[in-house]
């Protein structure tokens, strides 16, 4: 007969290989494939090529990789020495990370709450059936990499500030070392790392100072190196420009949507959701601060005894220096950075982990109190069935189409499919390089912009660039392909904008888009 603690490990270890199938299911026409995938699979293809850290941009041009760090890229191209298709291993790892991940929560909350079978087995549930977590790693994306490493380091963080053993320290700085080097927003984990060993840890203060210089160098080395690299090679730490574009009303109504879906399912009015989504968020600081005040008398009545202790104060503060990292690159680095479920996903796992650390304890402080007992098991029953519908829907809507450009919809573009017969000398122009590029294999170059994606800056060149393009078309050294099924690059000209200021005809129009060439004038 299982005792409790082998039948958590056995419930944690089986919605594990749940996960693990389930994503191998969403995936079975290919790993999700966006932008920032042509560029991690081109970059590992590269490397096994011989070509070093490379990318091959859509126009053909192959050039030093600098815009992300490296880790992701590396693991695809070790899974393709063996032999295995860089998409193949790209599914497989993912597929891996996400039993990875599902155990990790549940090991996390295990050991943070001692006793607390339902919580942890609850948690690990909750990934399993998330939207979010679904979604980033169904597609090949850096995302599984980070929160995976980033939820060990934070672990082992905690471990080693209630238990000072220079292997714990050594390991979670390895750990976040690993993070960072799969993103780049892993500095807010070094910045939390340095917070917790400053305020957090028992020792002496020359003692916090060491090991800080410890977990710095081991946690930042391996990046410094990297930005090194890139200056030397590439003249720019990571290809992007500083200038000031302050973040957004928007940004931060999109950050409230994105958080409020995780609650409620997307059914649910905006405004409805977001209200309880901030109620929720403030009833959580308030029911926190009354923990703190009553801490003493809360730990008697709690027969459980509690580890990792500074955990949660570990996760707030990741959270914030998280939080604050984006506000800073989206105002300075990067204005089109989306706060959706992909770049907020760290924030999802840590939040659940803290969530339900907090709910178990007020649960234990209340355990003579029947209602709310009752209560809280009705409103995880609910909470917990609204996960797995949504969760079902969305792995049965990604099984049936697919993600990205590995969807369906571009496999069987009929304009992708022209394009493919296109003769080779003839130049392509679209608002959709990448997928031309890695669907057909042909070269292709973006259609002039009017404004710099990520300052937000105009084109001052733009006019001209247009120009240059419009010569290239009437001389019928091109063609351009209008993808109808891009909305999201909204500072490119729009394809009524194109067909006024450009002599264009209609080469040949498909249900996703139009592939144009040079009106013929009359003299020709």
């Amino acid at each position: 007969m299982l005792k409790r603690k082998d039948y958590r490990v056995f419930v944690i270890a089986v919605l594990s290989v749940i996960g693990i199938v389930g994503l191998l299911f969403v995936t079975t026409w290919g790993i999700g494939i966006s932008p920032d995938s042509i560029t991690y699979i081109s970059v590992a293809r590269n490397l096994l090529d011989g070509h070093g850290l490379t990318q091959t941009y859509a126009n053909g041009i192959i050039a030093p990789m600098t815009h992300y760090p490296p880790l992701y890229p590396m693991l695809l191209a070790m899974i393709g020495i063996f032999g295995i298709d860089l998409l193949d291993g790209a599914r497989y790892l993912n597929a891996f990370l996400f039993g990875a991940n599902i155990i990790m929560v549940g090991l996390v909350i295990s050991r943070s709450l001692r006793g607390s079978v339902w919580t942890s087995i609850f948690g690990s549930f909750l990934v399993l059936t998330s939207g979010v977590m679904i979604n980033i790693h169904s597609m090949a994306m850096t995302e599984p990499l980070f929160v995976f490493f980033g939820l060990l380091g934070l672990f082992l963080l905690a471990l080693y500030i209630e238990n000072p053993k220079p292997l714990l320290l050594i390991t979670c700085s390895g750990a976040i070392s690993l993070a960072f080097l799969a993103r780049y927003p892993g500095a807010a984990l070094v910045a939390t790392g340095i917070v917790a060993i400053f305020f957090m840890s028992r020792k002496t203060c020359y003692g916090r100072i060491g090991d800080s210089v410890i977990f710095v160098a081991i946690s930042s080395i391996p990046m410094a190196l990297w930005i090194i690299r890139n200056l030397y090679i590439a003249d720019s730490a990571t290809n992007r420009e500083m200038v000031f574009h302050a973040i957004t009303f928007a940004h931060i109504t999109s950050a409230l949507t994105t958080f409020s879906r995780w609650l409620l399912p997307s059914a649910v009015p905006d405004i409805i959701r977001t209200i309880l989504f901030i109620m929720l968020v403030v009833g959580l600081l308030g029911l926190s601060v009354l923990l703190l005040q009553n801490k003493r008398r809360l730990n008697k009545s709690d027969s459980t005894k509690q580890y990792l202790t500074k955990l949660p104060c570990i996760l707030v503060t990741f959270i914030f220096f998280y939080g604050a990292l984006l506000v800073a690159s989206i105002s300075f680095f990067d204005a089109q950075t989306p706060l959706n479920d992909r770049i907020l996903s760290p924030v999802y796992v840590s939040g659940v982990i803290l969530i339900l650390s907090i709910a178990h304890k007020l649960l234990r402080s209340m355990e003579g109190i029947r209602v709310i007992q009752v209560a809280s098991i009705v409103l995880c029953i609910v909470f917990a069935g609204s996960y797995l519908l949504r969760g079902t829907s969305r792995i049965i809507r990604a099984h049936s189409d697919g993600q990205g450009y590995a969807g369906n919809a571009w496999k069987q573009s009929e304009i992708i499919q022209k394009v493919r017969v296109l003769p080779s000398e003839l130049r392509v122009y679209t608002n959709a390089p990448d997928a031309v590029y890695f669907l057909s294999g042909k070269p292709a170059y973006r259609i002039p912009a009017k404004l710099r994606a990520t300052t937000r800056e105009i084109n001052k060149n733009y006019l001209s660039q247009l120009t240059s393009m419009g010569e290239q078309l009437k001389n019928h050294d091109a063609v351009l392909v209008y993808f109808n099924t891009i909305t999201w690059r909204w500072y490119l000209p729009s394809e009524d904008e194109l067909k006024e200021k450009l002599p264009l005809r209609v080469l040949f129009q498909g249900a996703d888009g139009t592939i144009y060439k040079a009106e013929t004038t009359t003299n020709e």
